[in-house]
């Protein structure tokens, strides 16, 4: 399983956002890789999360030790 951050998104909307009448425009950003999209409706802005959320999350990179390094 990915960290925390694979299923974290920022998410900013327009002014003129009004979720009384239905209407949403922004844009999202998922947290870990930075990628992002421009959503003009509710639908759009799932659509997005969706795709990324069922991509699978990369595995972990191992942190190499500066010693490990340096018998290189």
């Amino acid at each position: 399983m990915g960290s925390h951050d694979d299923r974290a998104f920022v998410v900013q909307f327009r002014p003129d956002s009004d979720a009384k009448a239905g209407r949403f425009e922004g844009r999202v950003e998922q947290v870990a890789s930075g990628e992002g999209a421009r959503f003009r409706s509710l639908g759009e802005l799932l659509a997005f999360m969706t795709r990324v959320l069922a991509r699978p999350a990369p595995l972990p990179t191992r942190r190499r030790e500066p010693a490990e390094a340096e018998e290189e």
